[in-house]
Protein backbone atom coordinates (compact mmCIF):
# COMPACT_ATOMS: atom_id res chain seq x y z
CA UNK A 1 0.00 0.00 0.00
CA UNK A 2 1.01 3.46 -0.57
CA UNK A 3 -0.02 6.96 0.56
CA UNK A 4 0.73 9.83 -1.04
CA UNK A 5 0.60 13.19 1.23
CA UNK A 6 0.18 16.58 0.15
CA UNK A 7 0.74 19.81 1.44
CA UNK A 8 -1.80 22.61 -0.13
CA UNK A 9 -0.80 26.31 -0.69
CA UNK A 10 -3.36 27.19 1.29
CA UNK A 11 -2.87 25.42 4.50
CA UNK A 12 -3.99 26.73 7.55
CA UNK A 13 -1.33 27.17 10.63
CA UNK A 14 -1.48 27.55 13.85
CA UNK A 15 -4.89 26.61 15.04
CA UNK A 16 -7.02 25.41 17.88
CA UNK A 17 -7.59 21.60 17.13
CA UNK A 18 -8.97 19.19 19.47
CA UNK A 19 -8.40 15.54 20.07
CA UNK A 20 -11.86 13.66 21.41
CA UNK A 21 -11.21 10.07 22.33
CA UNK A 22 -14.57 9.10 20.73
CA UNK A 23 -15.60 7.91 16.42
CA UNK A 24 -18.30 10.26 14.67
CA UNK A 25 -19.95 8.30 12.48
CA UNK A 26 -21.80 10.07 9.40
CA UNK A 27 -22.66 10.59 5.79
CA UNK A 28 -21.84 13.61 4.38
CA UNK A 29 -20.17 16.50 5.36
CA UNK A 30 -21.11 18.01 8.48
CA UNK A 31 -19.97 21.27 10.58
CA UNK A 32 -17.52 20.05 13.90
CA UNK A 33 -19.77 22.22 15.85
CA UNK A 34 -23.04 20.10 15.37
CA UNK A 35 -21.08 17.00 17.70
CA UNK A 36 -18.55 19.00 19.53
CA UNK A 37 -19.45 22.64 20.67
CA UNK A 38 -18.24 22.69 24.45
CA UNK A 39 -18.14 25.52 26.90
CA UNK A 40 -14.50 25.38 27.82
CA UNK A 41 -13.75 26.47 31.79
CA UNK A 42 -10.58 26.31 32.77
CA UNK A 43 -9.30 25.40 36.93
CA UNK A 44 -5.19 25.66 37.00
CA UNK A 45 -4.21 23.60 34.11
CA UNK A 46 -6.97 21.34 33.79
CA UNK A 47 -9.62 22.30 30.94
CA UNK A 48 -13.38 20.86 31.53
CA UNK A 49 -16.58 20.53 28.52
CA UNK A 50 -18.63 17.70 27.43
CA UNK A 51 -19.75 15.96 24.67
CA UNK A 52 -23.36 14.96 23.97
CA UNK A 53 -23.60 15.44 27.84
CA UNK A 54 -20.77 13.36 28.52
CA UNK A 55 -18.32 14.84 30.97
CA UNK A 56 -14.58 15.64 29.37
CA UNK A 57 -11.35 16.65 31.27
CA UNK A 58 -8.21 17.96 28.56
CA UNK A 59 -5.07 19.77 29.23
CA UNK A 60 -3.15 21.73 26.22
CA UNK A 61 -0.24 20.05 24.84
CA UNK A 62 2.67 21.51 23.20
CA UNK A 63 4.37 19.76 20.73
CA UNK A 64 8.10 19.21 21.21
CA UNK A 65 10.70 22.00 20.15
CA UNK A 66 11.12 21.58 16.47
CA UNK A 67 7.84 19.62 15.74
CA UNK A 68 4.48 20.43 14.09
CA UNK A 69 1.63 18.29 14.00
CA UNK A 70 -0.12 18.20 10.88
CA UNK A 71 -4.25 17.32 9.70
CA UNK A 72 -4.67 14.82 7.27
CA UNK A 73 -7.73 14.18 5.02
CA UNK A 74 -8.99 11.73 2.88
CA UNK A 75 -11.59 12.78 0.19
CA UNK A 76 -11.58 9.27 -1.28
CA UNK A 77 -12.06 6.20 0.87
CA UNK A 78 -9.84 3.21 -0.82
CA UNK A 79 -11.47 0.27 -2.56
CA UNK A 80 -8.94 -2.49 -0.70
CA UNK A 81 -6.22 -1.93 1.72
CA UNK A 82 -3.57 -2.40 -1.31
CA UNK A 83 -4.75 0.61 -2.57
CA UNK A 84 -2.90 3.37 -3.45
CA UNK A 85 -4.28 6.25 -0.77
CA UNK A 86 -4.09 10.25 -1.34
CA UNK A 87 -4.35 12.14 1.67
CA UNK A 88 -3.81 16.33 1.98
CA UNK A 89 -2.63 18.34 4.59
CA UNK A 90 -5.44 20.66 5.66
CA UNK A 91 -3.96 22.74 8.81
CA UNK A 92 -0.51 22.62 10.71
CA UNK A 93 -0.25 23.13 14.59
CA UNK A 94 2.01 23.55 17.76
CA UNK A 95 -0.16 22.88 20.19
CA UNK A 96 -3.96 21.35 20.64
CA UNK A 97 -6.04 20.44 23.42
CA UNK A 98 -6.09 16.60 24.38
CA UNK A 99 -9.83 15.25 26.02
CA UNK A 100 -10.42 12.31 28.16
CA UNK A 101 -13.66 10.69 29.54
CA UNK A 102 -13.74 12.43 33.59
CA UNK A 103 -10.27 12.61 33.83
CA UNK A 104 -6.98 13.99 32.45
CA UNK A 105 -5.07 11.91 30.30
CA UNK A 106 -2.43 9.92 32.32
CA UNK A 107 0.95 10.16 32.30
CA UNK A 108 0.84 6.35 30.61
CA UNK A 109 -0.79 7.56 27.98
CA UNK A 110 0.44 6.62 24.75
CA UNK A 111 0.63 9.85 23.00
CA UNK A 112 1.99 11.18 26.12
CA UNK A 113 4.46 9.12 26.33
CA UNK A 114 5.71 9.43 22.60
CA UNK A 115 6.43 13.06 23.51
CA UNK A 116 8.14 11.85 26.50
CA UNK A 117 10.24 9.25 24.38
CA UNK A 118 10.94 12.12 21.72
CA UNK A 119 12.09 14.16 24.36
CA UNK A 120 14.31 11.45 25.43
CA UNK A 121 15.47 10.63 22.26
CA UNK A 122 16.10 13.76 21.20
CA UNK A 123 18.27 14.98 24.44
CA UNK A 124 19.94 11.93 26.18
CA UNK A 125 20.12 9.06 23.56
CA UNK A 126 20.98 10.23 19.93
CA UNK A 127 22.36 13.69 20.86
CA UNK A 128 25.62 13.96 22.79
CA UNK A 129 25.34 17.04 25.85
CA UNK A 130 27.37 19.69 24.77
CA UNK A 131 27.85 23.25 25.55
CA UNK A 132 25.60 25.48 23.05
CA UNK A 133 27.44 26.20 19.89
CA UNK A 134 28.95 22.88 19.31
CA UNK A 135 27.76 20.20 16.26
CA UNK A 136 25.15 18.35 17.51
CA UNK A 137 24.37 16.88 14.14
CA UNK A 138 26.63 13.87 13.50
CA UNK A 139 27.34 15.02 9.62
CA UNK A 140 30.08 16.55 7.66
CA UNK A 141 30.34 19.09 5.32
CA UNK A 142 31.88 17.72 2.16
CA UNK A 143 32.56 20.06 -0.85
CA UNK A 144 33.10 18.00 -4.28
CA UNK A 145 35.19 19.81 -7.40
CA UNK A 146 34.02 18.32 -10.58
CA UNK A 147 35.71 18.47 -13.94
CA UNK A 148 35.22 16.76 -17.13
CA UNK A 149 37.29 14.81 -19.68
CA UNK A 150 37.12 13.36 -23.27
CA UNK A 151 33.33 14.73 -23.86
CA UNK A 152 32.14 14.06 -27.08
CA UNK A 153 29.60 16.43 -28.20
CA UNK A 154 26.82 16.49 -30.66
CA UNK A 155 28.45 20.04 -32.45
CA UNK A 156 29.93 18.66 -35.48
CA UNK A 157 31.73 21.31 -36.29
CA UNK A 158 32.74 22.96 -32.29
CA UNK A 159 33.47 21.81 -29.00
CA UNK A 160 30.73 21.21 -26.90
CA UNK A 161 29.85 24.10 -23.87
CA UNK A 162 29.16 21.54 -21.01
CA UNK A 163 27.68 22.04 -17.85
CA UNK A 164 27.34 19.39 -15.27
CA UNK A 165 23.67 18.96 -13.15
CA UNK A 166 23.97 16.74 -9.74
CA UNK A 167 21.07 15.65 -8.29
CA UNK A 168 20.57 12.87 -5.18
CA UNK A 169 18.41 10.16 -4.11
CA UNK A 170 16.80 11.70 -0.63
CA UNK A 171 16.66 8.59 2.23
CA UNK A 172 14.04 6.39 1.33
CA UNK A 173 13.00 7.58 -2.44
CA UNK A 174 13.30 6.36 -5.71
CA UNK A 175 13.50 9.77 -7.43
CA UNK A 176 16.46 12.19 -8.28
CA UNK A 177 16.62 15.66 -6.92
CA UNK A 178 18.53 18.10 -8.69
CA UNK A 179 20.87 20.11 -6.19
CA UNK A 180 23.05 21.99 -8.47
CA UNK A 181 24.15 22.92 -11.42
CA UNK A 182 27.96 24.28 -12.55
CA UNK A 183 28.38 27.30 -14.67
CA UNK A 184 29.05 26.65 -18.49
CA UNK A 185 32.55 26.51 -19.74
CA UNK A 186 32.45 27.58 -22.92
CA UNK A 187 34.40 25.55 -26.38
CA UNK A 188 35.94 22.99 -24.19
CA UNK A 189 35.95 18.80 -24.10
CA UNK A 190 37.73 19.46 -20.46
CA UNK A 191 36.14 21.26 -18.73
CA UNK A 192 37.24 22.05 -14.53
CA UNK A 193 33.85 23.63 -13.05
CA UNK A 194 35.12 26.56 -10.88
CA UNK A 195 31.39 26.06 -9.06
CA UNK A 196 31.70 23.41 -6.25
CA UNK A 197 28.82 21.41 -4.79
CA UNK A 198 28.35 21.24 -1.28
CA UNK A 199 26.74 18.43 0.72
CA UNK A 200 25.95 17.18 4.03
CA UNK A 201 27.98 13.54 4.33
CA UNK A 202 26.38 10.90 6.34
CA UNK A 203 28.27 7.57 7.35
CA UNK A 204 25.06 5.87 8.38
CA UNK A 205 23.16 6.80 4.73
CA UNK A 206 24.31 5.50 1.39
CA UNK A 207 23.78 9.12 -0.71
CA UNK A 208 23.19 8.05 -4.19
CA UNK A 209 24.96 10.88 -6.76
CA UNK A 210 23.92 11.49 -10.60
CA UNK A 211 25.91 13.88 -12.64
CA UNK A 212 24.59 14.72 -15.66
CA UNK A 213 26.61 16.54 -18.39
CA UNK A 214 24.89 18.63 -20.87
CA UNK A 215 25.42 21.09 -23.88
CA UNK A 216 24.26 24.46 -23.24
CA UNK A 217 22.71 25.65 -26.24
CA UNK A 218 21.31 28.65 -24.54
CA UNK A 219 20.23 30.34 -21.51
CA UNK A 220 17.46 28.51 -20.86
CA UNK A 221 16.76 26.76 -17.26
CA UNK A 222 14.75 24.26 -19.27
CA UNK A 223 16.96 21.26 -19.12
CA UNK A 224 15.43 20.22 -22.63
CA UNK A 225 16.76 22.73 -24.31
CA UNK A 226 20.00 21.07 -24.10
CA UNK A 227 22.07 18.41 -25.16
CA UNK A 228 22.51 15.74 -23.00
CA UNK A 229 25.66 14.01 -23.14
CA UNK A 230 25.32 11.66 -21.15
CA UNK A 231 25.06 10.52 -17.00
CA UNK A 232 27.28 9.05 -14.53
CA UNK A 233 26.27 7.34 -10.96
CA UNK A 234 28.12 6.81 -7.72
CA UNK A 235 27.42 7.38 -3.95
CA UNK A 236 28.88 9.91 -1.94
CA UNK A 237 30.42 7.33 0.22
CA UNK A 238 32.95 5.87 -3.12
CA UNK A 239 33.60 9.22 -3.40
CA UNK A 240 34.59 9.71 0.42
CA UNK A 241 36.57 6.45 0.77
CA UNK A 242 38.59 7.16 -2.43
CA UNK A 243 38.68 11.01 -2.45
CA UNK A 244 38.61 10.99 -6.36
CA UNK A 245 36.48 9.28 -8.72
CA UNK A 246 36.81 9.03 -12.30
CA UNK A 247 33.09 7.73 -13.55
CA UNK A 248 31.93 6.66 -17.41
CA UNK A 249 29.66 8.89 -18.97
CA UNK A 250 27.22 7.10 -20.56
CA UNK A 251 23.72 7.15 -22.28
CA UNK A 252 24.27 10.10 -24.53
CA UNK A 253 26.91 11.77 -26.91
CA UNK A 254 27.78 10.04 -30.34
CA UNK A 255 25.46 6.83 -30.88
CA UNK A 256 25.33 7.08 -27.00
CA UNK A 257 28.05 4.97 -26.38
CA UNK A 258 30.49 6.37 -23.73
CA UNK A 259 31.02 10.34 -23.93
CA UNK A 260 34.07 11.27 -22.00
CA UNK A 261 34.71 10.88 -18.12
CA UNK A 262 33.22 12.94 -14.87
CA UNK A 263 35.94 13.55 -11.97
CA UNK A 264 35.23 14.32 -8.63
CA UNK A 265 37.08 14.94 -6.14
CA UNK A 266 35.77 15.10 -2.72
CA UNK A 267 37.34 17.74 0.36
CA UNK A 268 35.78 18.36 4.35
CA UNK A 269 34.73 21.72 3.89
CA UNK A 270 36.56 23.61 6.52
CA UNK A 271 35.08 23.55 9.52
CA UNK A 272 36.53 23.87 13.21
CA UNK A 273 36.25 20.99 15.26
CA UNK A 274 39.63 21.61 17.59
CA UNK A 275 39.64 21.94 21.13
CA UNK A 276 41.77 23.97 23.47
CA UNK A 277 43.01 23.22 26.59
CA UNK A 278 44.26 25.55 29.18
CA UNK A 279 45.08 26.04 32.86
CA UNK A 280 45.06 29.40 34.79
CA UNK A 281 46.20 30.68 38.39
CA UNK A 282 45.63 33.53 40.28
CA UNK A 283 47.71 35.73 42.19
CA UNK A 284 46.73 37.92 45.05
CA UNK A 285 43.15 38.57 44.29
CA UNK A 286 40.50 40.70 45.82
CA UNK A 287 39.67 39.23 49.70
CA UNK A 288 35.80 39.27 49.15
CA UNK A 289 34.89 37.57 52.41
CA UNK A 290 34.55 39.08 55.44
CA UNK A 291 35.60 36.14 57.89
CA UNK A 292 37.73 34.24 55.08
CA UNK A 293 39.44 34.46 51.88
CA UNK A 294 37.94 34.28 48.29
CA UNK A 295 36.75 30.95 46.71
CA UNK A 296 37.46 32.28 43.10
CA UNK A 297 36.19 30.95 39.94
CA UNK A 298 36.61 32.05 36.03
CA UNK A 299 33.87 32.24 33.63
CA UNK A 300 34.82 32.25 29.93
CA UNK A 301 32.28 34.59 27.51
CA UNK A 302 32.54 34.59 23.71
CA UNK A 303 31.26 37.78 21.81
CA UNK A 304 28.24 37.36 19.64
CA UNK A 305 28.19 39.03 16.39
CA UNK A 306 24.99 41.30 18.03
CA UNK A 307 28.01 42.89 20.39
CA UNK A 308 27.24 41.04 23.46
CA UNK A 309 28.48 38.30 25.31
CA UNK A 310 27.57 34.76 26.17
CA UNK A 311 28.83 32.31 28.62
CA UNK A 312 30.80 29.35 27.35
CA UNK A 313 32.69 27.86 30.15
CA UNK A 314 32.80 28.09 34.12
CA UNK A 315 35.90 25.95 36.27
CA UNK A 316 34.97 24.75 39.51
CA UNK A 317 35.47 27.37 42.48
CA UNK A 318 38.88 27.14 44.80
CA UNK A 319 37.87 27.06 48.43
CA UNK A 320 39.24 30.10 50.67
CA UNK A 321 42.27 31.20 48.82
CA UNK A 322 43.47 34.55 47.05
CA UNK A 323 45.86 32.30 45.10
CA UNK A 324 44.71 29.53 43.05
CA UNK A 325 45.06 27.02 40.34
CA UNK A 326 42.46 25.84 38.68
CA UNK A 327 42.50 22.78 36.75
CA UNK A 328 42.79 22.22 33.31
CA UNK A 329 39.41 23.17 31.14
CA UNK A 330 38.95 21.27 27.74
CA UNK A 331 36.61 23.44 25.86
CA UNK A 332 35.91 23.37 21.72
CA UNK A 333 37.04 26.41 19.59
CA UNK A 334 33.74 26.13 18.28
CA UNK A 335 32.04 27.12 21.34
CA UNK A 336 34.71 29.27 22.49
CA UNK A 337 35.25 31.49 19.94
CA UNK A 338 33.35 29.82 16.86
CA UNK A 339 36.40 29.04 15.34
CA UNK A 340 37.80 32.55 15.03
CA UNK A 341 40.74 33.02 16.66
CA UNK A 342 40.98 37.03 16.52
CA UNK A 343 37.02 36.85 18.21
CA UNK A 344 37.03 38.60 21.78
CA UNK A 345 36.92 36.51 24.79
CA UNK A 346 35.44 38.08 27.72
CA UNK A 347 37.07 36.30 31.28
CA UNK A 348 35.47 36.96 34.57
CA UNK A 349 36.39 36.20 37.88
CA UNK A 350 34.16 35.73 40.83
CA UNK A 351 33.96 34.78 44.82
CA UNK A 352 31.53 31.93 44.48
CA UNK A 353 28.40 32.45 46.97
CA UNK A 354 26.38 29.14 48.10
CA UNK A 355 23.09 31.76 47.81
CA UNK A 356 24.40 31.82 43.77
CA UNK A 357 24.95 35.50 44.87
CA UNK A 358 28.74 35.69 43.61
CA UNK A 359 30.90 38.58 44.18
CA UNK A 360 32.72 40.20 41.03
CA UNK A 361 36.95 40.20 41.64
CA UNK A 362 37.94 41.58 38.51
CA UNK A 363 37.59 40.47 34.35
CA UNK A 364 39.58 40.71 31.49
CA UNK A 365 39.90 40.15 27.57
CA UNK A 366 41.76 38.21 25.41
CA UNK A 367 42.06 36.85 21.83
CA UNK A 368 42.78 32.94 21.30
CA UNK A 369 45.06 33.91 19.04
CA UNK A 370 47.07 35.80 22.09
CA UNK A 371 46.68 32.94 24.22
CA UNK A 372 48.36 30.56 21.70
CA UNK A 373 51.28 32.85 21.79
CA UNK A 374 51.92 30.25 25.70
CA UNK A 375 52.79 31.11 28.92
CA UNK A 376 54.95 33.86 30.14
CA UNK A 377 53.94 37.88 30.47
CA UNK A 378 52.21 38.66 27.32
CA UNK A 379 49.75 35.93 28.88
CA UNK A 380 50.01 37.17 32.37
CA UNK A 381 46.14 39.58 33.03
CA UNK A 382 45.24 42.38 34.96
CA UNK A 383 42.10 41.87 37.06
CA UNK A 384 40.13 44.63 36.79
CA UNK A 385 36.69 45.33 38.62
CA UNK A 386 35.36 48.43 36.06
CA UNK A 387 33.06 50.03 39.44
CA UNK A 388 36.37 50.28 41.58
CA UNK A 389 38.52 51.75 38.68
CA UNK A 390 35.80 54.71 37.99
CA UNK A 391 35.77 55.50 41.83
CA UNK A 392 39.18 55.15 42.66
CA UNK A 393 42.10 57.11 40.52
CA UNK A 394 44.75 55.00 42.62
CA UNK A 395 42.93 51.36 41.45
CA UNK A 396 45.25 49.33 39.69
CA UNK A 397 43.60 45.78 39.60
CA UNK A 398 42.17 43.54 41.91
CA UNK A 399 44.81 40.49 41.36
CA UNK A 400 46.72 38.50 38.44
CA UNK A 401 45.99 35.59 36.02
CA UNK A 402 48.27 33.73 34.52
CA UNK A 403 47.80 31.15 31.83
CA UNK A 404 50.14 28.43 32.92
CA UNK A 405 49.66 26.15 29.57
CA UNK A 406 47.73 26.00 26.74
CA UNK A 407 47.42 22.96 23.88
CA UNK A 408 45.20 23.38 20.32
CA UNK A 409 44.46 19.44 19.59
CA UNK A 410 42.75 18.34 16.62
CA UNK A 411 40.20 16.46 16.76
CA UNK A 412 40.00 13.79 13.53
CA UNK A 413 36.72 13.32 11.57
CA UNK A 414 36.39 10.04 9.95
CA UNK A 415 37.17 11.51 6.62
CA UNK A 416 40.33 12.13 8.19
CA UNK A 417 40.94 8.47 8.71
CA UNK A 418 40.32 7.58 5.53
CA UNK A 419 42.39 10.20 3.78
CA UNK A 420 44.73 9.25 6.12
CA UNK A 421 44.83 5.38 4.40
CA UNK A 422 42.98 3.72 7.58
CA UNK A 423 41.10 0.61 6.38
CA UNK A 424 38.09 -0.64 7.28
CA UNK A 425 36.97 -4.43 7.60
CA UNK A 426 33.55 -5.08 8.28
CA UNK A 427 32.76 -9.05 9.84
CA UNK A 428 28.79 -9.73 9.80
CA UNK A 429 27.20 -12.72 12.60
CA UNK A 430 23.89 -14.19 11.95
CA UNK A 431 22.01 -15.12 14.50
CA UNK A 432 20.82 -18.94 13.33
CA UNK A 433 19.21 -19.84 16.76
CA UNK A 434 15.54 -21.62 16.97
CA UNK A 435 13.75 -18.03 18.33
CA UNK A 436 14.10 -17.43 14.61
CA UNK A 437 11.47 -20.05 13.80
CA UNK A 438 11.09 -23.12 11.73
CA UNK A 439 12.56 -21.63 8.32
CA UNK A 440 10.72 -23.91 6.73
CA UNK A 441 7.44 -21.52 7.49
CA UNK A 442 6.37 -18.07 6.06
CA UNK A 443 6.60 -17.38 9.78
CA UNK A 444 10.29 -17.82 10.29
CA UNK A 445 12.50 -14.91 10.01
CA UNK A 446 14.65 -17.26 8.17
CA UNK A 447 12.15 -18.17 5.66
CA UNK A 448 13.78 -18.29 2.19
CA UNK A 449 11.71 -17.57 -0.90
CA UNK A 450 11.16 -14.53 -3.81
CA UNK A 451 11.08 -12.23 -1.48
CA UNK A 452 14.28 -11.45 1.14
CA UNK A 453 13.66 -11.85 4.82
CA UNK A 454 14.28 -9.65 7.54
CA UNK A 455 17.78 -10.95 7.87
CA UNK A 456 18.69 -10.85 3.68
CA UNK A 457 16.75 -7.41 4.01
CA UNK A 458 19.06 -5.91 6.47
CA UNK A 459 22.61 -7.60 4.87
CA UNK A 460 21.41 -5.79 2.17
CA UNK A 461 20.67 -2.36 3.38
CA UNK A 462 23.82 -2.30 5.88
CA UNK A 463 26.54 -3.88 3.70
CA UNK A 464 25.78 -1.80 1.03
CA UNK A 465 26.72 0.69 2.44
CA UNK A 466 29.09 -0.67 4.26
CA UNK A 467 30.71 -2.09 1.01
CA UNK A 468 31.66 1.33 -0.15
CA UNK A 469 34.75 1.83 2.39
CA UNK A 470 35.82 -1.88 1.94
CA UNK A 471 38.90 -1.76 -0.25
CA UNK A 472 38.16 -5.61 -1.25
CA UNK A 473 34.57 -5.68 -0.51
CA UNK A 474 35.58 -9.20 1.36
CA UNK A 475 33.20 -10.38 4.31
CA UNK A 476 33.95 -12.79 6.78
CA UNK A 477 30.59 -13.77 7.75
CA UNK A 478 30.10 -15.88 10.81
CA UNK A 479 26.93 -17.72 12.23
CA UNK A 480 25.86 -18.31 15.92
CA UNK A 481 23.40 -20.77 17.93
CA UNK A 482 23.18 -23.96 15.14
CA UNK A 483 23.72 -27.29 14.82
CA UNK A 484 26.23 -27.51 12.28
CA UNK A 485 26.97 -30.73 9.59
CA UNK A 486 28.19 -32.76 9.74
CA UNK A 487 27.76 -34.29 13.14
CA UNK A 488 25.27 -31.91 14.10
CA UNK A 489 27.49 -30.25 17.32
CA UNK A 490 26.18 -26.61 18.35
CA UNK A 491 28.31 -24.12 17.66
CA UNK A 492 28.55 -20.33 18.27
CA UNK A 493 31.29 -19.43 15.86
CA UNK A 494 30.93 -20.83 13.17
CA UNK A 495 31.56 -20.00 9.32
CA UNK A 496 28.51 -19.35 7.21
CA UNK A 497 30.14 -20.36 3.35
CA UNK A 498 31.43 -23.92 5.46
CA UNK A 499 34.68 -22.89 4.19
CA UNK A 500 37.45 -22.39 7.32
CA UNK A 501 39.74 -21.90 5.20
CA UNK A 502 38.22 -19.33 2.82
CA UNK A 503 35.18 -17.46 5.02
CA UNK A 504 35.20 -14.11 3.04
CA UNK A 505 32.30 -13.62 0.67
CA UNK A 506 32.60 -11.43 -2.23
CA UNK A 507 30.52 -8.30 -2.01
CA UNK A 508 26.39 -8.45 -0.46
CA UNK A 509 25.56 -10.52 -2.89
CA UNK A 510 28.10 -12.93 -1.97
CA UNK A 511 27.23 -12.67 1.81
CA UNK A 512 23.36 -13.44 0.82
CA UNK A 513 24.22 -16.26 -1.23
CA UNK A 514 26.75 -18.35 1.78
CA UNK A 515 23.65 -17.04 3.97
CA UNK A 516 20.80 -18.50 1.39
CA UNK A 517 22.79 -22.23 1.18
CA UNK A 518 23.74 -22.24 4.84
CA UNK A 519 20.17 -21.60 6.08
CA UNK A 520 19.70 -24.89 4.31
CA UNK A 521 22.53 -26.74 6.01
CA UNK A 522 21.93 -26.03 9.62
CA UNK A 523 19.44 -26.69 12.39
CA UNK A 524 18.25 -23.37 14.34
CA UNK A 525 19.42 -24.16 18.07
CA UNK A 526 20.59 -22.20 20.71
CA UNK A 527 21.02 -20.41 22.97
CA UNK A 528 21.73 -16.93 21.89
CA UNK A 529 25.74 -16.34 23.01
CA UNK A 530 27.35 -12.98 21.07
CA UNK A 531 30.52 -13.27 23.29
CA UNK A 532 32.39 -15.83 21.16
CA UNK A 533 31.78 -14.03 17.80
CA UNK A 534 32.70 -11.08 19.36
CA UNK A 535 36.28 -12.46 20.86
CA UNK A 536 36.77 -13.92 17.07
CA UNK A 537 36.89 -10.60 15.68
CA UNK A 538 38.89 -8.68 18.90
CA UNK A 539 41.45 -11.52 17.85
CA UNK A 540 41.65 -10.51 14.41
CA UNK A 541 41.49 -7.02 14.96
CA UNK A 542 44.54 -7.41 17.82
CA UNK A 543 47.17 -8.03 14.72
CA UNK A 544 46.78 -4.90 13.66
CA UNK A 545 48.34 -2.77 16.25
CA UNK A 546 49.29 0.13 14.54
CA UNK A 547 46.20 1.64 13.72
CA UNK A 548 46.28 0.95 10.54
CA UNK A 549 42.36 -0.66 10.41
CA UNK A 550 39.43 0.10 11.80
CA UNK A 551 36.51 -3.61 12.43
CA UNK A 552 33.50 -3.28 12.47
CA UNK A 553 31.80 -6.33 13.61
CA UNK A 554 27.76 -6.26 12.27
CA UNK A 555 26.01 -8.44 14.46
CA UNK A 556 21.96 -9.80 13.10
CA UNK A 557 19.90 -11.08 16.05
CA UNK A 558 16.36 -11.17 16.38
CA UNK A 559 16.58 -12.33 20.39
CA UNK A 560 17.45 -11.39 23.71
CA UNK A 561 21.41 -11.72 24.74
CA UNK A 562 21.88 -15.18 26.71
CA UNK A 563 25.50 -14.30 27.77
CA UNK A 564 25.09 -10.30 28.97
CA UNK A 565 28.15 -10.21 31.39
CA UNK A 566 30.40 -11.97 28.60
CA UNK A 567 29.17 -9.97 25.91
CA UNK A 568 30.20 -6.71 28.02
CA UNK A 569 33.13 -8.09 29.00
Amino acid sequence: MAVHIKRNAGTFTNNVIHSIPCNVHMDGDAAVSKFFKPYIKQEGDVLTASFRGYPLKGQVLSLPEGYRGIVLQETVKPLSEEAERNLHVTHTFKSFTYWNWDRTPSKNDTLISAFDWIEIAEAKIFRPVRLDGTAAEPTSEVELSLSCRGLQGQDVLSKSDPMCVTYVQPFGDKNWMEIHRTEVITNSHDPDFQKKVQLKYRFEEQQPLKFEIYDSDSTSYNLANHDFLGAATCTLGQIISNGKVQLPITGGGYMGGQSGQVIVVAEEVGTCRDEVIMQFTGTKLDKKDFFGKSDPFLEFHKSTEANDYVLVHRTEYIKNTLNPSWNKMTIPIRTLCNGDYDRNIKVICYDHESDGDHKLIGEFFVTLRHLTEGPGSSNVFQCIHPEKKKKKSSYTHSGLISLNSIEVRQIHSFMDYLKGGTQLHCSIAIDFTGSNGNPLTPQSLHFISNIPNAYEQAIHSVGTIIQDYDTDKLFPVLGFGARIPPNGVVSHEFFVNMNASNPYCAGVQGVLEAYRNCIRQVQLYGPTNFAPVIHHVARFANTYTDGSSYFILLILTDGVITDMPQTIE
